[in-house]
């Protein structure tokens, strides 16, 4: 062996972490164990807080922002496209359930393709072409119209909300792994938390939108022109391109992830090259200063190390062995399963917020606009009173209580509420319709404080590099199962059983959220990434079986 050569194995048997280190055949398996970290990950996990991932929270943000305002807006133009193109408020089920579900199973489809292609080509080739999806249909749902062959206004909605479901179901797991393996250890879960927290935010703009746009034809559609509507719901649909195009350049130049090039690509010098350039420009400390020279000193006796099978699957085997071992299964079902159980909640009333209004007469009023403002004010004060509220306390205690025990305190939060809600239904309504929406809200503040939250940040931390964009693919695509099934049928169960008994029906299912957490969600939290792996056989379900997994090779 040469000096070059030796050189090379001497900085990649320090550096590569436990999981990525490869003997001469090319197969990564675990060393001695050993309490050195490496450098790249070093300067990751112990950076301070800088305006670089001030930029990462924003620019992942502000397109779940998007994400959020584009999914949710449907539901306050529900009654706006009903007395534009039906003379009446109410869509025809058939047309509703198409529409409410169709950007579902284009996020089905984005989160399973975007997960897998992220982990075979990076980070970095990928980010930033979901939020141009996302523009694109955004653009074709605010310009489309019914056809004059016959195809309705609703079909032809539905088709390019696919569109923009796709686009918004490959930014979960992009934006899960860009922000997780950018981030500090200390500040990992703020960070996410505040990445995914601007759904609350995109929900409660598209709301602001919407009362901005129909004060602006107020006096025309009271004056019995309800074709003006029509403006009102192509400049809400519209508005959310704005944040997406302001974002759109930084996603497009952000560094590949040093994870990723360290232990997918085995690149050391490129690896440390990435954290540097994500860490550096004010912010560049004296650990980073010694690492590059390591470097430097040995430019001309350091090759860049790749395995001999690199990419999405090193090799076939050892990705079926992973997927298939019990404890790595568990995990999954403790990432997927609790996600699957949140988004039925989530998406069958948060699609259908404007159904629950009509329902217990929030936003009855025989004047079009009325109505319509009366339906906007009621999302409001849900939106202001439950959702943000949820999303920012998640987010500031997540570090604090850990993520598991906040999935389950938001999971046995809502099993309460809505118990509440289902058996009291008639009574508290007839006492007071304030009452209803307040116990409600609250319901929505354990939903976005608990599940709704941790079950993107855990899928984001519990499966190692090689197979992180994967497994987050894999759970947000049954999160969104779950979220097709719940906004296909919610409106259909809700007519043939009502509402307070859909809502104990709703009970049952958090509470199979809590047990699923109990049993199979591991924690998380306040570990660097590289040592998680190391330790997935904390829950009953895990130690039930004895086992810690089979090694990332």
């Amino acid at each position: 062996m040469g000096v070059r050569d030796e050189a090379a194995e001497m900085v990649v048997s320090q550096q590569l972490p436990d999981a990525a280190r490869s003997d001469s055949s090319g197969t990564v398996t675990p060393p001695a164990s050993t309490d050195e970290t490496p450098t790249a990950f070093a300067l990751l996990d112990s950076a301070q807080f800088s305006s670089k991932h001030l930029l990462t929270i924003i620019v992942a943000g502000l397109g779940f922002f998007a994400d959020s305002y584009d999914l949710f807006i449907i539901n306050l133009l529900i009654p706006v496209l009903g007395y534009v193109y039906f003379g009446s408020p109410i869509l025809p089920s058939t047309g509703l359930s198409l529409l409410t579900a169709s950007a579902q199973a284009g996020a089905i489809l984005g989160q399973l393709i975007f997960g897998v292609l992220s982990d075979v080509w990076g980070r970095k080739a990928l980010y930033g072409t979901e939020l141009m999806i996302v523009i694109v249909g955004t653009i074709g749902s605010a310009m489309c119209g019914p056809t004059v062959s016959g195809v309705s206004i609703l079909t032809m909605l539905s088709i390019w909300r696919f569109v923009v479901g796709f686009g918004v179901g490959g930014d979960y797991p992009m934006a899960a792994c860009i922000s997780s393996e950018f981030a500090t250890v200390k500040n990992r879960g703020l960070m996410m938390g505040l990445v995914f927290s601007m759904q609350g935010l995109g929900t409660l703009t598209g709301i602001v939108v919407a009362l901005a746009t129909l004060a602006l034809w107020k006096q025309e559609i009271e004056s019995g022109n309800v074709a003006a509507f029509d403006h009102v719901w192509r400049i809400c649909v519209v508005f959310c391109i704005i944040p997406g195009i302001a974002t759109l350049y930084f996603r497009l130049t952000i560094p590949e992830s040093p994870r990723y090039t360290l232990e997918v690509s085995g690149d050391v010098e490129g690896a440390t090259r990435d954290a540097h350039q994500f860490l550096s420009k004010g912010n560049t400390t004296a650990a980073e200063g010694e690492t590059l020279n390591i470097i430097g000193d040995s430019k001309d006796e350091v090759t860049k190390t790749k395995p001999e099978t690199q990419g999405f699957v090193h090799n076939w085997s050892n990705f079926k062995e992973f997927w298939t071992d019990e404890v790595n299964v568990f995990t999954f079902i403790g990432t997927a399963g609790p996600w699957f159980l949140i988004d039925v909640a989530i998406y069958g009333l948060g699609l259908n917020n404007t159904l629950i209004l009509n329902a217990i007469g929030f936003g009855d009023s025989p004047d079009p606009w009325t109505n319509v403002y009366n339906l906007t004010i009621g999302n409001l004060i849900i939106s202001m009173l439950g959702n943000l509220p949820g999303y920012f306390l998640g987010a500031f205690f997540l570090d604090r209580i850990g993520r598991r025990n906040l999935q389950l305190l938001g999971f046995g939060g809502q099993v309460i509420m809505y118990t509440i809600l289902a058996t009291g239904y008639d009574k508290i309504l007839e006492t007071s319709i304030a009452a209803f929406m307040v116990l409600y809200a609250t319901a929505q503040i354990f939903n976005n404080f608990g599940a709704n939250l941790t079950t993107f940040i855990i899928a984001a931390e519990a499966y190692p590099t090689r197979y992180r964009s994967t497994g987050h693919g894999l759970s947000a695509a049954c999160g969104k199962i779950g979220a097709l099934i719940a906004s296909y049928g919610f409106s259909h169960l809700k007519d043939a059983i009502g509402l307070g008994n859909t809502l104990g029906i709703l009970a049952g299912v958090m509470a199979l959220g809590f047990i699923n957490t109990y049993l199979f969600t591991p924690e998380t939290g306040n570990v660097g990434l590289e040592d998680l792996q190391k330790n997935l056989s904390s829950t009953p379900a895990m130690k039930a079986f004895g086992r810690r997994g089979v090694a990332l090779r």
